[in-house]
């Protein structure tokens, strides 16, 4: 899912193509976000295979925020799912 995101914010960076987006436009990235509370926990085991296996990493949310923010988007909320994984929702930044 990562990778997707960062081609999706690549490519809307070069070719200036955000501000073709409607100001009400939400991009949704569905990911496991790494816990930052201290031990085990499922998002931080998936953390190192990815690490290990594609060279890959899971983020924080405040890695998400800083991520997005540096390629125009708002962090607008994270929302928690019954499973491992959260929606990570960001709209357009304003400037």
């Amino acid at each position: 899912v990562l990778m997707a995101v960062v081609v999706l914010v690549a490519s809307v960076e070069k070719d200036d193509r955000i501000g073709a987006a409607p100001a009400h436009a939400r991009l949704l990235i569905v990911e496991a976000l790494v816990s930052e509370e201290p031990g085990p926990h499922f998002s931080k085991t998936l953390d190192v295979a990815m690490l290990a296996f594609t060279g890959g990493r899971e983020r924080t949310s405040a890695e998400y925020q800083a991520l997005l923010s540096a390629t125009g988007f708002k962090l607008e909320r994270v929302l928690p799912t019954r499973t491992p994984y959260s929606v990570v929702e960001a709209t357009i930044a304003t400037v």
